[in-house]
């Protein structure tokens, strides 16, 4: 009876003391977590670093330890002074791996500047192989959670998930560097579905994204994804699985700004997309580069299907659209295009560029 009573009340202390760990952080001040360290020192008489790097929340099915939850929420205050009281970024990091994810890509992918600034230093003198690493990183589409046990690059976190200010001070950052590791270079291509930093803009449909890297860092967009898909496809693709007027907005600055190749496949192109300004807007395209070319009048596929047909598409962990995969779906059901687009959507006017293309000459 005495032992299981000891062991309800660890229990309960335990819980205790992560719910109260937990306030400190949440109260966004240095005080109240200064207090709390202050009484727990008191009540164990033991020092706080003993308990500092102990879990103490879990988020959808995630734990996460003081740094960690400091990482989590973007407090870099309270990360620094965690951090100066003892706190262990090496536990931080092993209790992340332990659950196929990494502080980097987290900072990157919710855009946490000033705690980039102050963990990015630290990060590199842990990581000094990085420099010549030569493996690459894949990671979900809508978290930072590796699906095979190594994660993406941190600047491809960033990009696709539009956060120009963490891709500009990375950029700026290893300007002067004469080396880049492969984690923040915007050359680095995911091996595991060759696109760099460009293809994953346009994958997510990042307009301001795209502008940035073509016009701030002179990203080219020219690349083709392994299953040989190029900007514009990539762009068209997403469009599908997410029916945004930003896609519009990229299709038209890839097209008459980067200059793309629209002639690059552009039956299978024609045939992909579904919003009929879009499918107006690449007709006319099209047109002026040459090709008169309707998509209600393109008929013969076999000659794609005879190209693909022993291909096998790369699985994309992004959970983006493939374009090989999406067009092979059509002609399985019929060549009916299933997407349609909300009234929200068709009811948005389209870029005046693109409106301009679709007037009559």
């Amino acid at each position: 009876m005495g032992c299981c009573q000891n062991s309800n009340a660890q229990s309960l202390n335990q819980n205790l003391f992560k719910e109260k760990f937990k306030e400190a952080i949440d109260s966004g001040t240095k005080k109240r977590l200064k207090l709390f360290l202050d009484i727990l020192n008191k009540k164990t008489k033991k020092s706080p670093i003993l308990f500092i790097d102990q879990e103490i929340v879990t988020l959808n099915e995630k734990n996460y330890n003081g740094l960690g939850y400091c990482v989590y929420i973007g407090n870099t205050k309270l990360f620094k002074y965690l951090f100066e009281k003892g706190a262990s970024i090496q536990a931080m990091e092993e209790l992340f791996e332990k659950q196929n994810m990494r502080a980097i890509n987290i900072i990157c992918f919710k855009g946490h500047l000033n705690l980039l600034k102050f963990y990015l230093p630290i990060y590199l003198r842990q990581h000094q192989s990085l420099v010549i690493r030569e493996e690459s990183f894949t990671l979900d589409f809508k978290d930072t959670e590796s699906k095979t046990g190594v994660y993406e690059y941190a600047i491809h976190s960033a990009c696709r998930n539009g956060m120009i200010h963490i891709v500009s001070y990375i950029y700026n950052y290893f300007q002067s560097k004469p080396t880049i590791p492969r984690d923040f270079s915007l050359n680095s291509i995911e091996e595991y579905t060759g696109e760099d930093v460009g293809l994953k803009a346009c994958r997510s449909g990042s307009f301001n994204m795209i502008k940035f890297l073509y016009e701030q860092c002179e990203v080219k967009f020219t690349n083709l994804n392994h299953n040989k898909e190029n900007a514009i496809m990539i762009c068209v693709c997403g469009y599908k699985l997410n029916p945004s007027f930003t896609y519009l907005e990229c299709i038209s600055y890839l097209v008459e700004i980067v200059k793309i190749d629209l002639l690059y496949m552009y039956e299978e192109l024609l045939l992909i997309a579904e919003n009929d300004e879009l499918v107006s807007y690449l007709e006319h395209q099209l047109e002026k580069r040459g090709v008169t070319v309707k998509k209600k009048d393109i008929k013969d596929i076999d000659k794609y299907l005879l190209i693909h047909h022993n291909q096998d598409p790369v699985e994309d962990n992004s959970k983006g659209f493939l374009f090989s995969e999406v067009f092979h779906e059509q002609i399985e059901s019929n060549n009916t295009f299933l997407s349609s687009i909300s009234s929200s959507i068709r009811s948005k006017n389209i870029c005046s560029s693109i409106m301009d293309m679709l007037e009559p000459d």
